[in-house]
């Protein structure tokens, strides 16, 4: 976890009816879920060395949210208990529910002399807190928050740390390099495809 290299790479290629399913807010685990699943799974068949003593990743960290969700199921929840793995989510958009505080304040703490990194995010259920997730500000000079929640097996707490301790720049490394290397290989597919490699 110190040096944050990435120390394996899979890629999984979606096929046309991967694609044919339209993305729907608040339904992106629907879409992601079998993809994720299938990445999960490749990695432990092949780098057995990599995952823990029950031979699954110890911690899945997911583009997406975790109960921090309308439905309080997001993309980390299906995937974790799906797979009854640890998962956290890490979005990097906050959606629109009853009973969560601005975090616009917050966004705005590079201003402020307050070092706090992240604020609860939540409401009151039966007259007690339910924190549902956390807003996360990543380093200097980024301003805007993730908004990090448990998907399974994985307190909040703690998703917040790792999600902190994965931090260069506003997104953690290990989605942040997934998707550079996803836009890289989208670009590669694209340039394939252009008129002027079809005649080389």
């Amino acid at each position: 976890l110190e040096s944050l290299d990435v120390v394996y790479e899979e890629v999984v290629y979606l096929t046309r009816e991967d694609l044919s399913r339209v993305y729907v807010p608040g339904f992106l685990a629907f879409r992601e879920a079998p993809v994720v699943r299938k990445l999960v799974e490749n990695l432990m068949q092949k780098r057995p060395d990599l995952c823990g003593e029950g031979k699954a990743p110890q911690l899945v960290m997911c583009d997406g949210n975790g109960i921090l969700h309308p439905r309080r199921c997001g993309l980390a929840c299906h995937v974790g208990v799906g797979m009854d793995i640890a998962c956290v989510g890490v979005a990097k958009k906050l959606f629109d529910m009853d009973g969560l505080p601005d975090v616009s304040s917050f966004q705005n703490h590079e201003e402020s002399s307050d070092p706090t990194r992240w604020v609860l995010l939540g409401g009151v259920s039966d007259s007690e807190p339910l924190h549902m997730g956390a807003a996360v500000m990543p380093p200097k000079p980024a301003t805007k928050p993730v908004y990090v929640s448990s998907g399974h097996r994985i307190s909040l707490e703690t998703s917040v740390l790792v999600t902190l301790a994965t931090m260069r720049h506003r997104v953690p490394e290990p989605t942040r390099h997934a998707d550079l290397r996803g836009r890289d290989l989208v670009r590669q597919h694209d340039r394939s495809l252009s008129p002027q490699s079809a005649q080389n």
